[in-house]
């Protein structure tokens, strides 16, 4: 290549100069040609060398490039850097997919960990909320009923009707083979005002449970005592309704037990359902979820810490009430036009400390 370039040099100066290629070449090898020439034919020359050192260069830079001979190993370090490229590309690929399983294998684990948070979280939300649904609330007094309060008293007013259903009286069958009807009386209203003192208190000793009413419901209707008027336990010997309940002579609706048509409740403590005439609250059977009362004193009540003195139905006599334990409002006890009548136009309770007589078979009185 460098030959070529000397030729096509030579061949050039023979054009610029006006003479022959053999005297260019005679002179190159004289080395007086530069000594020979006028000022101009030097400028020329100096010009001309200098364009082709630039071509020299430029084509000794495109040569080394292309006619760079390749090293004998360049073929297999190429098919190696390839294959190398290859095991990098494929461990990057194994890696990535390393990573990938890794990461997948971390959702797995992680994520059922949050499917079983939001799924204990669901489930505490669903417990929640059926104990909000299934918990009823404390209900109140029956629409039947007026509720006025005074600085020591609740005064509670009413007709006896309770907004429950009642049974169709009278019943004249006889159920229960006694040799008359179940019940000859019908339901009437009357006119009930009783008066609920606010803040009761413990008496130094029991008062014994009047003929008549003894309590008044939640539901507008009221409680007497566990006999009936020929002094039986009335539970074993009278016929009820499907809540529990029958209408004296006077036409009173009334209790002798625990209602099913009374709200309790199923969770704690059982609900209030009604007042005792020395004021104290009357509660179904519970002290707790699925605890039965204990500790029960002769009137069927008890103290604990939230409540105070209170009292307890129970499914064994006396039902309600034994007794008054706690200071009575003796103006609530049965007389005609106040409660209405019991089979007279009055009648007073027992000597006081003595309740109700046993019931054939039953247990003795409180004392």
């Amino acid at each position: 290549m460098r030959l070529t370039f000397l030729i096509a040099f030579n061949v050039l100066i023979s054009i610029l100069f006006f003479i022959t290629f053999e005297e260019s070449i005679n002179y190159l090898k004289s080395g007086c040609f530069l000594f020979s020439m006028n000022k101009k034919v030097f400028v020329n020359l100096l010009f001309l060398l200098i364009v082709f050192l630039f071509l020299v260069s430029c084509v000794e830079q495109n040569v080394g490039v292309e006619d760079a001979p390749l090293p004998v190993n360049s073929e297999s370090e190429v098919v190696k850097n390839v294959e190398v490229d290859n095991v990098v590309s494929d461990v990057n690929i194994n890696v990535s997919s390393k990573i990938v399983v890794e990461a997948k294998i971390k959702e797995e684990v992680i994520e059922p960990k949050k499917e079983e948070l939001k799924v204990a979280t669901e489930k505490k939300i669903v417990s929640q909320n059926v104990t909000t649904v299934t918990k009823a609330k404390q209900p109140g007094w029956s629409s039947s009923v007026s509720v006025t309060k005074t600085v020591t008293h609740m005064v509670v007013a009413g007709n006896g009707i309770p907004m429950h259903q009642m049974g169709s009286f009278p019943m004249m069958m006889d159920g229960n083979s006694d040799g008359r009807p179940d019940n000859p009386n019908t339901v009437s209203a009357q006119k009930y005002n009783y008066k609920i003192p606010l803040m009761p208190k413990k008496a130094g000793s029991t008062t014994a449970l009047p003929m008549g009413p003894i309590a008044i419901a939640l539901s507008g209707a009221v409680f007497f005592n566990p006999l009936n008027a020929e002094k039986q336990d009335a539970i074993e010997v009278e016929v009820f309704d499907m809540c529990q309940g029958h209408p004296e002579m006077q036409g009173r609706y009334h209790y002798h037990q625990l209602s099913d048509c009374l709200e309790v409740g199923s969770e704690g403590h059982s609900f209030l359902i009604g007042y005792a005439f020395d004021g104290f609250g009357i509660y179904g059977p519970h002290e707790d979820t699925a605890v039965l009362a204990t500790g029960l004193d002769s009137c069927n009540g008890h103290m604990n810490t939230e409540l105070g003195y209170h009292y307890h139905t129970t499914s064994t006599y006396p039902y309600v009430l034994g007794c008054y334990g706690g200071v009575v409002e003796s103006a609530n006890f049965d007389v005609m036009g106040a409660g209405g009548g019991n089979v007279g136009a009055k009648n007073p309770p027992p000597p006081m400390g003595q309740g109700p007589p046993p019931p054939k078979g039953g247990p003795p009185p409180p004392k």
